[in-house]
């Protein structure tokens, strides 16, 4: 098993690579503009999952009004992180 950890924090995820990974191989988001990730992430809760070495392995941004409604989308995990099964450490 592998250890991830969770963020929200922005300062933590790597948008230009959020942007590579949402623009060149994400078909719902092929060709999105940096700008534009960068923008829709600055209004949004953000979710980076980091490998042990604090690599961003995947990402996820939740549209939300923080009260009653919330949406997931832009989610994306690096295909070496895919699928098996991980581990994310309590604290």
């Amino acid at each position: 098993m592998t250890a991830v950890r969770v963020t929200t924090e922005l300062d933590e995820i790597d948008l230009d690579l959020v942007h590579r990974w949402l623009s060149e191989e994400a078909y719902w988001a092929l060709g999105r503009s940096r700008e534009l990730v960068e923008r829709a992430a600055r209004a949004s809760v953000n979710v980076g999952a980091l490998d042990a070495e604090g690599r961003l392995v995947g990402y996820a941004r939740v549209v939300t009004d923080r009260a009653t409604f919330a949406w997931v989308c832009d989610v994306f995990v690096t295909p070496s992180a895919r699928g098996g099964r991980c581990r994310i450490p309590n604290g």
